[in-house]
């Protein structure tokens, strides 16, 4: 290889004294579709079509399977009523 035409990659730094930190009250959620309109409509179904007295139990399973995300924290119950 003719390192001639490897082109200068040099990057250079200099370091400051800011501290860029993360601002979780800033996180957008990105949408998830499962696919097109025909799949999202037979998923609905299958959901309307669970006994209502199962939705309580389903509905602790799913909440328990993500309580590690912050979404289903604190700041959920304030959306969710």
């Amino acid at each position: 290889m003719n390192i001639d035409l490897i082109p200068d990659t040099t990057v250079h730094v200099r370091r400051t004294s800011t501290i860029i930190e993360p601002d979780l009250t800033r996180v957008l959620l990105r949408p998830f579709t499962p696919g097109d309109s025909r799949r999202v409509a037979r998923i609905i179904e299958r959901i309307l079509l669970v006994p209502e007295e199962q939705v309580g139990h389903l509905l602790a399973e799913v909440t328990a399977d993500f309580s590690v995300i912050p979404l289903f924290g604190k700041p959920c119950h304030g959306i969710c009523g």
